[in-house]
């Protein structure tokens, strides 16, 4: 994100309001979109800008590497997620009022309260999608898992007996960067991360990819709160980023705050977006500095 629009950098917005910055800053943050999408796959990025984006990364984020790389050589079409790839991921159910796709949790309810059976007795079949989301930096993020198998009672390690999930598992995403035309309450992306994901957009060369698995075994018991994960790895402590990712998202996350945002004029709000090229373009620079001086 640090390469986003670097001529804004050098910019200062003027002193007398005039009639282009009485626009409304989302709608021109749009048009740009629509123009660039038309242009960002013909007239290729330079290396090094590609490489502002990559190395928002980790060095260990070996998948989010490879999905940039891939949505920044536009080659479009389809990537396949191998379930060892998607292992390295900690996976946690979205709650059902974050979006449309859900296990239904009536029956899982019901079931918990009304018990009958013990240990290994089947309590229903299960062919559903459920919205499932990871937090591992430029990954899935949100992304649907489809699920076939049953739900069986099963004693944990707390010697308690749960609803436990044992079957397979299929993963359908889109790496996009689009904004969410969703309504808030329709939609699963917070509105601080919208705003960073339309710089993004904006910012990011590329063309976006279908993401899908095939079927693999996928187990775990009905987590009991919305934050418990399903799927645990050797990254669930992990952000995904790189030091220098991390610096360009507290960047964002200090400059593009929605609050702030919301209460904005068109003057303030363009005056937001300076201010977070500034600052994004100075990180890019002290981390090509420091590079050059390894």
């Amino acid at each position: 994100m640090a390469g986003v629009l670097l001529i804004a950098a050098g910019c200062q917005p003027a002193t007398t309001q005039t009639a282009a910055q009485t626009l409304d800053i989302n709608s021109t943050l749009e048009s740009a979109a629509e123009i660039l999408d038309s242009i960002k796959c013909i007239v290729p990025a330079p290396h090094w800008y590609k490489k502002l984006w990559i190395d928002l990364n980790g060095e260990e984020n070996a998948l989010g590497r490879a999905f940039m790389t891939r949505y920044m050589s536009c080659a479009g079409g389809t990537y396949r997620l191998t379930a060892d790839e998607f292992r390295t991921l900690p996976v946690a159910i979205v709650p059902q009022e974050f979006g449309p796709f859900y296990l239904q949790r009536e029956f899982i309810q019901d079931a918990v309260a009304n018990r009958i059976g013990g240990a290994g007795d089947v309590i229903a079949n299960v062919s559903e999608t459920i919205l499932a989301s990871t937090h591992y930096g430029n990954t899935l993020g949100h992304f649907q898992l489809e699920l076939r198998g049953k739900l069986v009672w099963r004693k944990n390690e707390f010697d308690a007996i749960v609803p436990h999930f044992k079957g397979e598992a299929r993963v359908k995403d889109r790496y996009d960067f689009n904004p969410s035309e969703a309504p808030q309450k329709d939609s699963w992306r917070g509105r601080d991360t919208e705003l960073r994901v339309r710089i993004a957009h904006i910012g990011m060369p590329g063309r976006a990819f279908d993401i899908e698995s095939d079927w693999f075994a996928f187990n775990f018991d009905y987590p009991r709160f919305d934050s418990d994960l399903i799927q645990e790895s050797k990254n669930n402590e992990k952000s995904g980023y790189s030091s220098y990712g991390e610096q360009v998202q507290l960047i964002l996350m200090t400059e593009l705050r929605s609050a702030r945002w919301e209460k904005a004029s068109a003057k303030e709000k363009l005056n937001i977006l300076v201010q977070t090229m500034k600052r994004l373009h100075t990180a890019a620079r002290e981390r090509g500095s420091a590079e050059n001086n390894d």
